[in-house]
């Protein structure tokens, strides 16, 4: 009745400028990249109110120095990774912490896949939850994911991955089967390797002369072990 037109009169009255401007019809395609950067931002939040300590310290995921082309190195170290929960959880969101200054410019993911066994290999499920809550800096800045000692069993996995990540991404990946083939990507000097991987390459191909890589240190990279 009149009481309602008189609301709606005032409503108008009221009304700022910028309400009657035409608002930006968005795309599906922006309205799903904008939940995206949402859901990530609430993450990051919870992350910088936890006390994560326990995953910095166990160094599953850490900061290199360089590759070869200046751009900045994540190292991740498989045989450390626990799949039970909430331990799974708790590495992402260490992760996305700090990753997250990194991002906006391009670089390289080193994963370490030494001595990984089923405990430390998250199922597909996991990965395709992690690759969907990635906003898309992550995917378009990665400039490698260099894979150091795969085995037949993660090749299958990263096949089946295909069915959610994108082709361009598969093209960003490189197999090392060895710390030499690593040495042509990044220059040992960047890189602190666990003592357990060291000691897998040296079993398996013998010791790295380091001298070839400009150091007249022991035949090993155990100036950089942990």
């Amino acid at each position: 009745g009149g009481a309602d037109q008189d609301i709606s009169d005032l409503a108008r009255m009221q009304a700022s400028p910028d309400d009657a401007r035409p608002r930006p019809v968005l795309s599906e395609a922006d309205r799903r990249e904008a939940e995206l950067v949402r859901r990530y931002q609430m993450l990051l939040k919870t992350a910088a109110g936890m006390d994560l300590s326990d995953i910095e310290a166990a160094r599953v995921v850490y900061l290199g120095g360089h590759d070869r082309a200046g751009r900045r190195i994540v190292v991740f170290v498989g045989a450390r990774v626990s799949t039970q929960p909430p331990h799974l959880d708790r590495i992402l969101l260490y992760t996305l912490l700090l990753m997250d200054s990194l991002v906006s410019k391009r670089y390289t993911c080193v994963y370490l896949h030494t001595d990984s066994k089923s405990e430390n290999q998250p199922d597909t499920a996991w990965l395709k939850k992690l690759y969907s809550i990635l906003p898309p800096l992550y995917k378009a800045n990665v400039n490698s994911v260099v894979v150091v000692h795969p085995t037949f069993w993660l090749k299958t996995v990263m096949w089946f991955a295909k069915a959610f990540v994108t082709a361009k991404f598969f093209t960003r990946i490189a197999y090392c089967k060895s710390l030499a083939e690593l040495f042509e990507h990044v220059h040992p000097s960047q890189l602190e390797l666990p003592q357990h991987v060291v000691g897998y390459d040296e079993a398996k191909y013998g010791p790295l002369d380091m001298r070839v890589y400009g150091t007249e240190s022991p035949a090993s990279v155990s100036q950089n072990v942990l």
